[in-house]
Parts: structure tokens; C-alpha cells; sequence
């Protein structure tokens, strides 16, 4: 007997969309029952959800995203934590280099929080022929920290930085922290003095000399 449809309660499932298939790959019903026999199949299909995976350091307020994408519920997901130089990553305190899961009824947003590494600046002081002028000393800063060392000063010497030129206005070494490390290398050259010889108190000419400090004359 053709007539309508009666409802049929179906129980909704978490993670999970509910539809009909009536047999043809349809979803909606016919407007009456046709003349035969109809086979109707409850179907629960997974919905998606959002991973989002962002990036974020410690020593910055510096944030972005890293990759976002749909997954299904019940499935695993996988996604590389890209490398970044002089950072390493951490998530929930320990170093990671994937984040991983199984997708749950909910969008979810993991931070993966980068932390600089800690890297040595070396400062040497010399003289023109290479031998110590004043100890090595060293300095820890994290990656792209910005640093400011007083340039230290020696009687008779004037600073260079090519070990060639003086550098008579560098009084700071100033940079920022690369991953690695860094070495600058001071370099002290002799000044160079005028020496005069007067012979008698200006009267007759005098005769000069150039010579440069510690040089016996």
C-alpha cells in the first residue's frame, strides 16, 4: 500500500555525521512509498576537524602557523616540525620534531614553543705579530641576542678590527648572536710619536724623527 513515511529515531554518535542512503546513492526520500520493497541504510560518516600546528619562541612574541589541515575523527595525523637555525623545538617540555595524534570531535591547536640554544662569542686580543696582548675571554649569549662589549685599550696601541687599519673610534664590539657562535679577533698596532732634536733651544734647525711606540731610537 503506497503511503507517507514514518520517522524513525536514529541516536547521533560522537565525531560522526548521520544520513540515509535509500538505495540509489540518494539521501532524500521518496515523496511516497513506491510500489516495492525499499532497502534504507543508516550511514555514519567521520567529520573533520582542523589541526592547527603554530610556532612560537621563547625569547620573542614572534608567532605563526606552521601547517594547518582537516582530519577525519579517529584518524592519525602527523605533521615534521620544521628545523630552524640556532632553535631547537620543544612541545610540553620535551624536544620534539613531529606533532602527532589521533583526531578527536574537536578542532585542536598544538604550539610548538622554539627555544634558542646558547652559543659562545670568543674575543682575542693580539698584537700585529700575533702574540697575546691581553687573555681570551668568552661570552655566552642566546641565539639573536643582541650584545655590546667595551673594546678594551692599551697604552702606546691603537685598536683595529682587520688587523691592518686603526680603528681609532671603535670602543664596542656590537653584533647579534648567530647560531654557532662567534670570534673577533682585536688587534693592537703600535702609535706612531714624533720625536724632535733640538740641538740648541731652536737656534739652529732641528731635526725630527718618526718613530712608533716601544721602538728605540
Amino acid at each position: 500500500i503506497s503511503g507517507a513515511f514514518h520517522s524513525t529515531y536514529v541516536s547521533d554518535v560522537e565525531g560522526y555525521d548521520f544520513s540515509w542512503d535509500w538505495g540509489d546513492g540518494s539521501t532524500q526520500a521518496p515523496a511516497q512509498m513506491p510500489a516495492n520493497d525499499l532497502w534504507v541504510t543508516g550511514v555514519y560518516t567521520a567529520k573533520e576537524y582542523k589541526v592547527s600546528v603554530r610556532n612560537g619562541y621563547d625569547n620573542s612574541s614572534e608567532s605563526g602557523i606552521i601547517k594547518e589541515l582537516n582530519v577525519r575523527y579517529g584518524e592519525d595525523y602527523s605533521v615534521p616540525v620544521p628545523e630552524k637555525s640556532g632553535y631547537v623545538p620543544y612541545l610540553d617540555g620535551n624536544i620534539t620534531t613531529t606533532v602527532s595524534g589521533t583526531m578527536g570531535a574537536e578542532d585542536v591547536t598544538v604550539t610548538v614553543t622554539y627555544k634558542a640554544t646558547s652559543n659562545t662569542l670568543t674575543v682575542i686580543y693580539r698584537y700585529a705579530d700575533g702574540s697575546e696582548a691581553y687573555p681570551t675571554e668568552t661570552y655566552q649569549y642566546n641565539t639573536d641576542y643582541k650584545y655590546s662589549i667595551a673594546v678594551k685599550t692599551l697604552e702606546g696601541y691603537t685598536q683595529s678590527s682587520d688587523g691592518v687599519n686603526p680603528d681609532n673610534g671603535w670602543t664596542t664590539i656590537d653584533g647579534i648572536m648567530t647560531a654557532g657562535g662567534a670570534t673577533v679577533v682585536v688587534t693592537y698596532l703600535p702609535n706612531t710619536y714624533k720625536v724632535i732634536f733640538d740641538y740648541n733651544d731652536g737656534v739652529t734647525v732641528s731635526t725630527e724623527k718618526l718613530v712608533t711606540y716601544n721602538e728605540i731610537y
